[in-house]
């Protein structure tokens, strides 16, 4: 009976660890594997890639600062601004989007390639103009 009891001691310490090791026991933490929504403005900017050839990104400047969950690959970060928005083919005509208030929809992830040039990246599922 008490091994039982040490191995589910040991289940549960390993849970909670790997609970606070990816921050989402933290409150106010937004995660890299749920769909998120928010507002701000988008704006275009040039970078360079790693074959130092300009390259063209769509960024969201965000209304109200964010902090971002530890995920396997990076983070936590604390009052992020900017976000690389990722346009899938589901969206068309981007461009009408440059220089508005949008309220967008879809899933943080943290930068690991060449083409990604801001910490925190959005896969856009859906965007809409908001009101002004």
């Amino acid at each position: 009976m008490i091994n039982i009891l040490n191995k589910l001691k040991y289940i549960w310490f390993l849970f909670i660890f790997n609970f606070l090791l990816y921050g989402f026991a933290i409150a106010g933490y937004k995660t890299t594997n749920e769909e998120v929504v928010l507002t701000g403005k988008v704006g275009v900017r040039k970078f360079f890639d790693a074959n130092n050839k300009i390259e063209k990104a769509f960024i969201l400047t965000l209304d109200t600062p964010i902090s971002v969950a530890k995920d396997e690959f990076d983070g936590p970060v604390n009052n992020v601004t900017e976000i690389q928005l990722v346009f899938l083919s589901n969206i068309s005509d981007r461009k009408k989007y440059l220089n508005h208030e949008v309220e967008v929809k879809g899933v943080l992830f943290y930068a690991i390639t060449a083409h990604h040039h801001i910490k925190v990246l959005m896969d856009v599922k859906t965007i809409r103009t908001l009101q002004q």
